[in-house]
């Protein structure tokens, strides 16, 4: 039983099934009718949880279905890379900050728009290898925050030495 409020609905005309009328209620209830679904529908990785993921792929893991292994594996590595963006992105305002003047608004819009986009790029190339079972997500899943980094070194190093 569904109990909706205060909304329209528009149903079809009972002596005329291809004209529909409008419903407007303060109060509506609906059955339901779940029990016509046959199959369970399964969830994408993405909506899954890291327990979740893990437990598939232990399912798939003795059945050497890899295809499908790949993207699970790539999803639990991309949250857990994804989670330190942020961080490597604090780190990289800082020497970018210092480089360009004050006044230069635009130029730190700009490098920033620069950083995020070839951060994302990277990290769609890297998904994309993984996910296809080139390299491992263990390791490739990496790539892009080790990029920021190495970035974020050379920009600290050029800072100390002016």
């Amino acid at each position: 039983m569904l109990k909706l409020i205060d909304g329209t609905s528009d149903e079809t005309d009972m002596q005329d099934p291809n004209s529909f009328y409008k419903l407007n209620f303060k109060t509506l209830f609906t059955t339901l009718n779940l029990s016509s679904l046959e199959e369970q529908v399964a969830k994408k990785p993405k909506s899954m949880t890291i327990a979740e993921l893990i437990e598939k792929i232990r399912l798939l893991e003795p059945l050497l279905e890899f295809e499908e292994i790949y993207p699970l594996q790539t999803e639990i590595y991309r949250r857990i890379t994804w989670s330190f963006t942020p961080l490597i992105f604090v780190l990289l305002g800082f020497p970018l900050a210092v480089i360009t003047n004050r006044r230069e608004k635009s130029a730190n819009i700009i490098l920033a728009v620069f950083c995020a986009t070839v951060y994302y790029l990277l990290s769609l190339g890297v998904q994309g290898l993984s996910i296809e079972g080139k390299f491992p997500a263990q390791i490739i899943m990496w790539i892009p925050n080790l990029t920021g980094l190495l970035a974020i070194l050379i920009l600290n190093r050029k800072i100390c030495a002016s």
